[in-house]
């Protein structure tokens, strides 16, 4: 009785923990939002510089244009304080909670850079509050993030691919690592992030895109572009296969070493019948 008591208890119960719960998305991601919104560069072109980022270079409030026009000590500045942005909400309004809502925290703070309300809704890209953000919600797909950022920086030498190859990375290496849900969120940030750079994506596909350094010839850049692109697609398909054959069997034994070759005997995993149609029901890869 008091068991059938519990449940009908707890279906009534759940609309308010539903409440509540997006009550205090919504309250926690209002408060991200505002952080996120301050004009880092903004507010510091004009106190050390005095004049308005807006008006200097491609009009942009972000770490690049913030470079072109003021130099690296600002530049940096900048960086590190919309990274901030959003690393500082997410530590302090989900210190408590599960990764899904510190991605949510960080997507409110990248709204407030990318539209904040006291610059009618115009801000920046939203590339540095980005990976505050995936530093603090989920480390791992920031620092692979991070590395994608140099890595294409290094080879290709074009700031805007470099930051959308860093964000596709992201919603991949969170789903292997954190699961579904903060992947899913993960990749509206990515989206988000894709959109703001409509213009970067088209001055690419036109070679009109400017090069960290130096110039680079027209039909190079639009094929860096596409193989970077195709590349993405790729990995991404290859991953979720890859997760999906292993999610299907699971390792019986393994023997040999580093003299030898590896024997590794996979069987398939309770209630997965049909996941022998890839290796077999009792099979092993050399």
């Amino acid at each position: 009785m008091s068991f059938l008591i519990g449940i009908i208890v707890g279906i009534l119960t759940l609309p308010l923990k539903l409440i509540i719960l997006y009550t205090s998305i919504l309250t926690y991601g209002m408060f991200a939002y505002v952080i996120g919104s301050i004009p880092s560069g903004l507010i510091l072109t004009k106190i050390f510089l005095k004049k308005d980022i807006r008006n200097e270079g491609s009009g942009n409030i972000g770490t690049t244009n913030v470079l072109r026009s003021g130099g690296k000590k600002l530049a940096a500045a900048t960086l590190i304080l919309d990274m901030l942005k959003a690393s500082v909400p997410v530590f302090i309004f989900s210190i408590h909670e599960g990764v899904q809502f510190a991605v949510i925290i960080g997507l409110f703070a990248i709204l407030g850079h990318c539209f904040p309300v006291w610059l009618k809704f115009k801000g920046g890209k939203g590339v540095a509050t980005t990976f505050g953000a995936l530093f603090a919600a989920v480390p791992y797909a920031g620092l692979a993030a991070a590395a994608a950022w140099l890595t294409t920086a290094f080879l290709f030498r074009i700031s805007s691919l470099a930051a959308l190859v860093a964000v596709a990375i992201a919603p991949i290496v969170t789903f292997f690592v954190y699961g579904l849900v903060p992947a899913a969120i993960c990749a509206l940030i990515t989206l988000l992030v894709w959109v703001r750079h409509t213009e970067n994506i088209r001055r690419i596909m036109a070679n009109e895109e400017s090069r960290i350094g130096s110039k680079d010839t027209p039909q190079k850049q639009r094929r860096i572009f596409i193989l970077v692109f195709a590349l993405i697609i790729a990995s991404s398909f290859i991953s979720i296969a890859a997760y999906y054959i292993a999610s299907q069997y699971e390792i019986w034994g393994c023997h040999g070493g580093f003299t030898g070759e590896q024997h590794c005997h996979f069987i398939c995993k309770p209630g997965n019948s049909h996941c022998g149609n890839i290796f077999g029901p009792d099979d092993h890869i050399h």
